[in-house]
């Protein structure tokens, strides 16, 4: 075989190589480059908007380098190495940066106050841009459930429908109520945990976030 048609073979096998790791050292690199930015931006339109910013930034510089890097093996996996150790660290510093204080309060219902099976539960939050989460706990279980997205009004007062039993189940048993709150970026709430949705079960509430009293009530027979 001449070396001519090796060269050709070891290009043709580095090509795809060449691919995988010029993806996944873009993704890990806008992985880093993501979360310091949810370090210094609150908002999440000015945050998304930025992350577009970087993504296109980051694909002209491929572009620009691929003479350089993306035509060396060696020197790519080094670089995607290099992007992964910078993403890990800059995720692991998002998920212990600290969440924004944000005071949060069940009005309705109070400690022992007798629920039915839809009860609408109310409070306040400090921040009206804040997401807020009602959770349930069932006393006779280990899990709690998300309930229904509160409604929040411009002076911080919200509702939600939360759900205790069914028709037949959770008659005369006892429940923990609580509401958690986070005004962070969309990015800062997931890392720490704060970023919930509707239904979703639970083990245990988030290590980092504003919560409110712990509300015991019961659902009469």
């Amino acid at each position: 075989m001449s070396q001519s048609t090796m060269a050709t073979g070891q290009g043709q096998a580095e090509g795809p190589i060449n691919l995988i790791l010029v993806v996944a050292s873009a993704i890990a690199d806008l992985t880093a480059v993501s979360s310091l930015l949810a370090t210094l931006v609150k908002q999440d339109s000015l945050l998304i908007l930025l992350i577009i910013v970087a993504t296109v930034a980051l694909i002209g510089a491929i572009y620009r380098f691929r003479g350089t890097i993306l035509h060396n093996v060696v020197r790519l996996l080094i670089f995607f190495v290099a992007s992964v150790i910078l993403a890990v660290v800059f995720w692991a510093l998002l998920a212990n940066s600290r969440v924004t204080p944000t005071k949060v309060s069940i009005t309705d219902p109070q400690d022992t106050t007798p629920v039915t099976m839809q009860y609408l539960v109310k409070g306040t939050v400090s921040d009206p841009n804040s997401r807020v989460y009602v959770v349930v706990h069932p006393l006779r279980v280990s899990e709690m459930w998300v309930q229904q997205s509160p409604i929040v009004d411009g002076e911080g007062n919200w509702e939600s429908s939360a759900t205790f039993g069914t028709e037949s189940l959770g008659i005369g048993e006892r429940y923990q109520v609580i509401a958690l709150a986070t005004n962070d970026n969309f990015l800062v709430a997931f890392a720490t945990g704060n970023l919930l949705r509707e239904g979703q079960k639970l083990t245990s509430l988030p290590r980092k976030s504003n919560r409110s009293s712990l509300i015991t009530v019961t659902r009469p027979r």
